[in-house]
């Protein structure tokens, strides 16, 4: 027998691929289950929208539908999207099969999952589009495919090199291929931070100190009670051997490190307000609270005023302050009365101050700004605060440790007076 012409079998032909119609019917399975949980779902807003219904005797608004509505709704779209996907596992090559998983994902995505499963929705809006991205790429011929898969790639990797060389000073082509072309997706597959670490000069981490204050008096003070959270803190939240659970949690703090640019001049009337009532706090001696403004030398004036992104004072830091009010209201059994963030930026020492023995953990090396007080339902209390999104000093104390200080601290932090706790910063260190 001759090898050389003996042809190789084809894997179709050692395992026959489904029927295309058990196929579909498969995947209009998922689809039909996934279009009941929208249908369950545009009639509880109908019945819920604009006349109270009443629920185990009590009424019910819109936003208190009972749970096993939602429930239901959320089973009929896993199911739907497992089979969904069990279509397209079973015939990848049926270019229907990948479409009506298109469909599934954008019926989950618009009405059939609830509103609170907001995470979920976006889940679903991102598998939309690779089942939409999956059924052209089965549709066309084969040179098309390979051809917009490797246009894909190489899209991707000149995302990585954009970020990689975004950090200043940028290169003019890096700049302006990142503002016009990557912004959206390096935002969304979060490239814009990890890949800056590959970088030579590293921006610093972020970090969160929160102060939650709560509903009660504290006899032993006479003030409210409170506790300091630091998030993250790498000896509670190292919970797995590759410290996924610990960078999750640093990605979050990361999220809301974004500053305007300066926008506001010097002559303008918000930032004249800003610095005028920043004054006011820095010269008061009325009660000791007075907080002064940092050397220039620990950080430039114009840097001590630094104001986080629309989206993130918008969004971020209420929904923050909000999750952390309910996690601890309902693991605490008690009542928040209000939560301060700070968001605290690590300084990266050089290393020839590493090698002289420097204190990488020390505080000085901490630039501590103050991001509001927040209501438990996430609302800013002040937003007039004198020391909104101002730094919080941290300096060397002059001549030393004083004799008149027990723990012999070489600083001087505001931080506890600003928030009316003491903060002990030996729990920054590992």
């Amino acid at each position: 027998m001759d090898t050389a012409s003996a042809s190789v079998p084809r894997i179709d032909d050692l395992i026959p691929p489904p029927d295309p119609r058990s196929v579909l019917r498969v995947g209009a399975a998922g689809f039909g289950l996934t279009a009941a949980a929208a249908l369950v779902g545009i009639a509880t807003a109908a019945g819920w929208g604009d006349t109270p219904a009443v629920w185990d005797g009590v009424p019910a608004s819109h936003d208190a539908i009972p749970w096993p509505l939602h429930t239901l709704r959320l089973v009929l779209c896993g199911v739907g999207a497992l089979l969904a996907g069990a279509a397209i596992s079973m015939r990848p090559s049926l270019w229907k099969a990948w479409l009506l998983a298109a469909g599934t994902g954008l019926l989950a995505a618009v009405i059939a999952l609830p509103d609170h499963w907001d995470s979920a929705r976006l889940l679903a809006r991102v598998l939309t589009g690779l089942a939409a991205a999956g059924t052209v790429l089965a549709y066309v011929t084969p040179l098309v495919r390979y051809s917009l898969v490797s246009l894909a790639v190489l899209f991707h990797f000149g995302g990585i090199l954009t970020a990689t060389t975004w950090p200043e000073p940028a290169p003019w082509v890096t700049q302006q291929m990142a503002g016009r072309v990557y912004l959206p997706y390096l935002s969304f597959a979060y490239m814009r931070n990890a890949y800056h670490f590959y970088s030579p000069e590293p921006g610093p981490a972020s970090q969160l100190f929160v102060l939650v204050k709560y509903d009660e008096v504290d006899p032993a003070t006479g003030k409210a009670k409170a506790e300091w959270l630091v998030l993250p803190r790498r000896h509670e939240h190292m919970k797995d051997p590759l410290g996924l659970t610990y960078y999750r949690r640093l990605s979050i703090t990361e999220a809301v490190a974004g500053t305007v640019s300066d926008l506001f001049t010097a002559t303008s009337f918000e930032k004249l307000d800003a610095r005028e009532r920043r004054a006011r706090r820095a010269l008061r001696v009325a009660g000791n609270d007075a907080i002064p403004l940092a050397p220039p030398e620990i950080e430039p004036q114009h840097m001590q005023y630094r104001i986080p992104r629309p989206d993130i004072t918008r969004y971020l830091l209420p929904s923050y302050a909000e999750h952390i009010a309910v996690e601890h209201e309902a693991t605490r059994r008690t009542k928040v009365a209000s939560i301060k963030l700070y968001r605290a930026e690590h300084r990266i020492i050089p290393a020839y101050d590493f090698v002289q023995g420097k204190d990488p953990f020390d505080p000085v090396g901490y630039r501590v700004y103050y991001l509001g007080e927040y209501a438990p339902d996430g609302t800013l209390v002040n937003p007039q605060d004198e020391m909104l999104y101002w730094l919080v000093p941290v300096v060397s104390r002059p001549g030393g440790p004083s004799p008149m200080d027990p723990e012999q601290r070489h600083f001087d932090e505001y931080l506890s007076r600003h928030a009316g706790y003491d903060f002990d910063w030996r729990r920054m260190r590992p």
